[in-house]
């Protein structure tokens, strides 16, 4: 990783971080902070920085030993993701539209694969 993917990085953090602690503040101020509001607000911080940072830095490995033309499209793949866990957990119903779609973008990842 250059200097600049790293600032770029550390800046989506710290705006991360800082909505966060705004959105505390912000709740602070109708009542008392609570101790599950503390843990609630700590937890929402470090998820924040965690999945931000994360999600880069495993993004940026990809990138360092794959081709670009084929990380970009897997990683940009994620509502495959979230269409199997709204039908597995949120119990929503599958449309033609959304099956299409998933098709698709299956599809799209199949042919890069070759």
């Amino acid at each position: 990783m250059n200097e600049d993917s790293v600032r770029a990085w550390v800046l989506v953090g710290a705006i991360a971080l800082m909505l966060s602690f705004s959105y505390l503040f912000m709740l602070s101020n109708e009542d008392n902070v609570s101790l599950i509001l503390l843990f609630a607000g700590l937890f929402l911080v470090l998820d924040g920085l965690a999945g931000a940072l994360g999600g880069a830095l495993f993004l940026y490995l990809a990138l360092k030993h794959g081709e670009t033309t084929r990380v970009v499209p897997i990683t940009s793949a994620f509502p495959i993701v979230a269409f199997a866990g709204a039908v597995i957990f949120l119990s929503e119903k599958p449309t033609l539209e959304k099956l299409l779609g998933t098709g698709l973008i299956l599809a799209g990842l199949i042919i890069i694969q070759k």
